[in-house]
Order: structure tokens, then sequence, then C-alpha cells
């Protein structure tokens, strides 16, 4: 199963990423995200020591100093996104700004579970607030808000069993 990762590209608490890349790794998930920088470079690093496979979408002109399947898109950040949600089954959010929130909307349009991890003083953190009921009446894809970014992991991957 391949889990998009939805996270700042700004520094960000550093056990998210590390609590993340545990979970990955004990459950055999392969992780995607959008960048190499701040706290989704930290969710590459630390998945990578651990042996976690992780896919990166990169937009035009950024690059990754890590040994990850990268993939040059050659897009805006938005537009990498696209590709990054669907070429995943779930979406976590780790959290962060206008981006994340936008991947999360853009994931629960597709269809994709989504589970948010809030709590840790993101700027996400009071849109995910008001996500804890669903993004909307129609109910498109699950979405749960976690404080434990393994927890929300775990879910994802039962959900995925059942999908």
């Amino acid at each position: 199963m391949r889990v998009a990762v939805a996270a700042c590209g700004c520094e960000g608490p550093e056990e998210l990423a590390i609590k993340l890349a545990e979970g990955a790794s004990a459950l055999k998930v392969e992780l995607a995200l959008g960048g190499c920088w701040g706290l989704m470079g930290s969710v590459v690093r630390e998945a990578m020591k651990r042996g976690v496979k992780v896919k990166v979408f990169l937009p035009e002109g950024a690059k990754c100093p890590y040994p990850a399947d990268v993939i040059e898109t050659g897009m805006s950040p938005n537009a990498r996104s696209v590709l990054l949600v669907r070429s995943s089954q779930a979406l976590l959010a780790l959290g962060g700004g206008a981006g994340t929130v936008m991947e999360v909307l853009m994931a629960y349009r597709e269809r994709r579970p989504v589970a948010l991890v809030y709590g840790y003083g993101m700027d996400s953190d009071k849109y995910f607030e008001l996500m804890k009921e669903g993004i909307d009446s129609r109910g498109l894809s699950p979405v749960k808000v976690f404080r434990d970014p393994s927890e929300a992991l775990s879910w994802l991957v039962r959900l995925g069993s059942r999908i």
C-alpha cells in the first residue's frame, strides 16, 4: 500500500517524522511525498533510515538529497500534488499550510481515505479541527483525526485492506 503524506515544506516537529517512519516500517507501507525539505524532508530521511520505500514527486526546479525513488515532475507544486494524491491509495496529513490543506481536500474529492494528524501547532490544526466530523455532507471518503501518526497510519492500512 502506498500512502501519500501531506506535510509542510517548513520545519515541523521531528517526532512526527520519526513516529510515521516507525509505523511505516512496522506496517510495510510505502510513503509518497511532494518534496525533500522541511517536515517532508524529515519524513523522507527518517523513513529511509528504517528501510521504508519512499517515492518523491518533486516540483519543477527542486532537488532531493536522499536516495529515494524521485520523480522530477517538471510541474508547479500545486500540479505535482495531483500526481501525489492520485498515485496513492490514501493520504495522511501531518500538518502544514495551504498546500497540505489543498492535498487533504483533493484526496477527499478523489475518494481516498484521509487521516489528519493535529495538535502539534501546525497552521493546518485549525482546519483539521473543523474536519473532525468530516469534510462535507457527501461523505466521499472516510476522514478521521488523530494525534499520533502511527495510529493514523494503522487506521489507513486497516481501511485499505477492506477497500
